[in-house]
């Protein structure tokens, strides 16, 4: 769902006038452990790494795991544009999914109006390893993922207020970045 932020953003920042070749000299810190992180979180998803017995086993710390490198990496990153957003967007997605057994509580009622109906019998059966059905027995369900970006979207989903929070962050550093708001990284001479 971040893709869309920051597509968004890149179309927005291009006809600002801003350059996507300054991306490539953002001063990022730790940009290893986000892609790191990203894999991690990918490795709960695809349905081949999912079935191995490890991933299943260590799901929960896997989702901790990432959710804390990723938290690193934007403490190592608060400086830049957007980071602060993102940082309290990924601090409330993590708190929700500690309350909850390590997984992200969902809406029915969102699924359904993102056309994700044939998801709730897997979520209702706890048969996924991020997420569950969220339910009166949920903790902190205002933070769940309640929210709808709908059809015409390519692939319409439901998304939490945290991650409304990281989309926000995100549009704001490509933006930065992208209209050299931001002190670009100064590289050494290759030698």
């Amino acid at each position: 769902m971040l893709i869309y932020s920051v597509l968004l953003s890149v179309a927005v920042a291009l006809l600002r006038g801003g350059r996507l070749g300054r991306l490539a000299d953002a001063p990022l810190r730790l940009v290893p452990v986000i892609f790191l992180a990203l894999l991690l979180r990918v490795s709960l998803h695809i349905p081949a790494t999912a079935r191995l017995p490890a991933v299943t086993a260590g799901a929960g710390a896997i989702f901790v795991a990432s959710y804390l490198l990723l938290l690193g990496a934007i403490l190592a990153n608060r400086r830049l544009p957007g980071i602060p957003w993102m940082g309290g967007g990924a601090a409330l997605n993590f708190a929700v999914i500690a309350a909850n057994g390590m997984k992200m509580p969902v809406c029915a009622a969102a699924m359904g109006r993102a056309d994700l109906g044939h998801l709730l019998e897997p979520l209702a059966a706890g048969a996924l390893l991020t997420h569950e059905l969220l339910t009166e027995a949920s903790r902190l369900p205002f933070l769940a993922d309640i929210f709808v970006l709908p059809a015409p979207l390519p692939r319409p989903t439901v998304f939490s207020p945290g991650d409304g929070l990281l989309m926000l962050g995100s549009f704001l550093l490509v933006q930065s970045l992208m209209l050299g708001k931001v002190k670009p990284t100064t590289r050494s001479p290759a030698g």
